[in-house]
């Protein structure tokens, strides 16, 4: 029998009240959802990530709409183009995934057998043992890596990334700094940054991100990925009483419009006696 870890007190993380906020069921339901995913994944993968998952695809795993986004909004799953990964996976997977991990290991022993000497691979940690046949290409190779680690990204495609993640507030959710970056360089957001930065700027006044403490501001690498940038600017309400003010009229002016065309209809039935 396998195990997962889970805390005590799950059902009250503020991750948990997110999630079933986003999908109107009840914090138990959640943390139901939550133990049958992380079940199947401590069963089906040894490092966290999931080759080809979507958030439809978790969806039909759990049997409920919208968990794989909710998961993704709680930080709790990063969604790419390849797949989906766990973070920290490894801090809370059962024996059964670490027994895979073993299991694996002893089968790539096993195919060494029979190969010429000196092509054997060394176990996973060990350095590679040099010959002198090998020692210049490998000398080669630890020059060109050397290189590639001296490469640096080009300022100009960053130095909006700077000031994004400068302005994004201070929360449990601000992590993954790195792989903000990847996202903000693939995407070319370099050209969007005034527009993300005055969305954010916006955002951080707004009710839906200070209400209840805040709990309700989304991890930066999700807004990110899923370009909330040019979406979350429709939710806005960085100032009610003046959209309230502003419903208010508009509610007035359609109510002035509904009368003066009944007191149209009404003078052109009056004609039409006469």
């Amino acid at each position: 029998m396998s195990w997962i870890k889970m805390n005590t007190d799950l059902s009250g993380d503020p991750s948990v009240l997110l999630m079933a906020d986003e999908l109107k069921i009840k914090e138990q339901f959640v943390v139901g959802l939550l133990h049958e995913f992380w079940s199947w994944a401590d069963r089906h993968t040894a490092d966290g990530f999931i080759s080809g998952a979507t958030a439809s695809w978790i969806d039909k795993r759990v049997g409920h709409k919208g968990f794989g986004c909710a998961l993704e909004s709680a930080g709790w799953i990063n969604f790419s183009s390849d797949g989906a990964m766990i973070p920290n996976f490894h801090r809370h997977n059962g024996e059964s995934a670490k027994a895979r991990i073993r299991e694996a290991e002893k089968k790539r022993k096993q195919r060494q057998i029979g190969k010429p000497l000196g092509t054997l691979s060394p176990p996973r940690g060990e350095p590679v043992p040099k010959t002198e046949g090998q020692k210049g290409d490998l000398d080669k190779i630890r020059v060109d890596k050397s290189k590639e680690e001296k490469k640096e990204t080009p300022k100009e495609e960053v130095s909006g990334f700077d000031k994004f993640w400068k302005a994004w507030p201070r929360h449990s959710r601000k992590a993954s700094r790195g792989e903000c970056l990847k996202v903000w360089i693939r995407k070319k957001l370099n050209e969007k940054a005034e527009h993300i930065l005055q969305v954010l700027e916006l955002l951080k006044q707004s009710e839906q991100w200070t209400k209840d403490n805040r709990q309700y501001i989304p991890a930066p690498l999700v807004w990110l990925n899923q370009e909330r940038y040019d979406g979350d600017l429709f939710d806005i309400e960085a100032n009610p009483a003046e959209d309230k003010r502003k419903k208010n009229e508009a509610n007035t002016a359609a109510l002035k419009r509904k009368m003066e065309a009944a007191q149209a209809a009404e003078r052109a039935k009056k004609e039409q006696k006469k």
